[in-house]
């Protein structure tokens, strides 16, 4: 062998191991820490984890997907090990015919696009909402969070926002919402009490507009002591319904946030009938109070145990003496100063008004003297007892007598 093929034969041989670039390397560790840190979120993180492998048949059709790992939180949530789940399918291990959303774990594996949604296991009877995600094709994992506490408290809120509904559409009262008498909202009895056909109808008015000219200045300070004073605030209107008709309101308004604004929220009440019983009865206690005063024939009002409540100015003038001179005082106490027509004396407890209480029954025209000692002599009367009873009661709660001044008409006859 001469030099040159020694020479030759001494080089060294090409190696058949590929270098790796300075680029290569810095990818490689980028993987290996993304692949650290994604081990370390998934061992960590308190929620439930868990890494899928998509299972197809040989059409390429997603038919079925396995577990290949999960996190404690997982094995603490479903109450299985790692080891009895790894290569299992959740049909199997949930007695169920078909994976848990297997058309939607298909299509996270095969395009890589992430998708949230909700979903109930019922084994373990929880509400979970579950984010999927996929970073390598044919491979999806799931993040589990537990919704169940949430979910009842949806379902708790949805049932007592539906208890306040029904209350809201079935209370007789007017409910609205306003803002400077601009109406955001009204309940079917406010739609009717204001005699609108439908809410579209009745919005179409300012609430303003519909209460009568000489209360509205009064509405409006109403409604800024309201929104500006975050009050409550009572009152009594004037008002029209959209026939032009007018009524009575009482109206209740309070502070209440509505599209980020302050608004007022006025429950009504049609209050028009009350009004006029209210007014009638005044007159009546008025004509009562006229004739109660200006009466000639004399008025004893007395209660159950025969004590003197009140007379009026006719029986002070025949009796002879002012009201707080009778009033708690009986017929007993007052005996000796009545007589009966033979000029003897009239016992207390037979006098007319005691024997209505005992008998419940009117007793009427029983004539008896009685002393006036405003004229030191006697008056004459002509009494009559009249019981007052409760219903379905049989014993009087009350009597009054009536009596009007007989004596010119008896000393005449004598």
């Amino acid at each position: 062998m001469d030099d040159k093929a020694a020479k030759q034969d001494k080089k060294p041989k090409a190696s058949t191991k590929r270098k790796t670039t300075p680029k290569g390397k810095e990818a490689l560790n980028k993987k290996d820490k993304s692949d650290s840190e994604f081990r370390q979120l998934f061992s960590s993180i308190n929620l439930s984890m868990a890494l899928h492998q998509m299972v197809y048949d040989s059409s390429g059709k997603a038919v079925d997907y396995t577990i290949t790992d999960v996190n404690p939180v997982w094995e603490i949530h479903t109450g299985l090990s790692k080891k009895q789940v790894i290569g299992k399918s959740p049909a199997e291990l949930f007695h169920v015919v078909q994976a848990p959303n297997l058309e939607v774990f298909a299509k996270v594996a095969a395009t890589g696009k992430a998708i949230t949604f909700e979903t109930f296991f019922p084994d373990m009877r929880i509400y979970s909402q579950v984010f999927a995600f996929s970073t390598k094709p044919g491979t999806f994992t799931t993040i589990i969070s537990d919704i169940t506490e949430h979910k009842k408290l949806e379902s708790r809120l949805q049932e007592s926002e539906e208890r306040y509904r029904a209350l809201v559409d079935l209370t007789p009262d007017a409910i609205l919402v306003h803002r400077d008498g601009n109406i955001y909202y009204a309940n079917a009895s406010a739609v009717r009490m204001f005699g609108a056909d439908t809410f579209s109808e009745l919005v179409k008015h300012n609430l303003l507009d519909l209460i009568a000219a000489e209360d509205r200045e009064n509405a409006r300070t109403s409604i800024k002591t309201v929104v500006e004073g975050k009050t409550t605030v009572m009152t009594e209107r004037r008002a029209f319904r959209l026939n032009g008709q007018q009524w009575r309101l009482e109206a209740t308004g309070s502070p209440v946030p509505w599209n980020n604004e302050t608004c007022v929220q006025v429950i009504i009440r049609d209050v028009t009938e009350r009004k006029k019983l209210e007014e009638t009865l005044a007159t009546s206690e008025s004509n009562f109070r006229h004739l109660w005063q200006t009466m000639s024939m004399g008025v004893v009002y007395q209660d159950a145990e025969g004590k003197i409540i009140s007379m009026n100015p006719a029986a002070e003038r025949i009796l002879g003496q002012n009201q707080r001179d009778y009033v708690g005082s009986s017929s007993q106490d007052h005996e000796h100063f009545t007589i009966k027509e033979d000029k003897s004396p009239f016992p207390g407890n037979a006098h007319p008004s005691m024997v209505a209480l005992k008998t419940g029954q009117n007793i009427n025209n029983v004539v008896m003297g009685v002393y006036n000692p405003r004229d030191k002599q006697y008056h004459w009367i002509n009494v009559s007892a009249i019981p007052l009873l409760q219903p379905n009661e049989t014993k009087p709660y009350q009597v009054y007598t009536i009596f009007d001044d007989i004596t010119e008409r008896k000393n005449s006859e004598e």
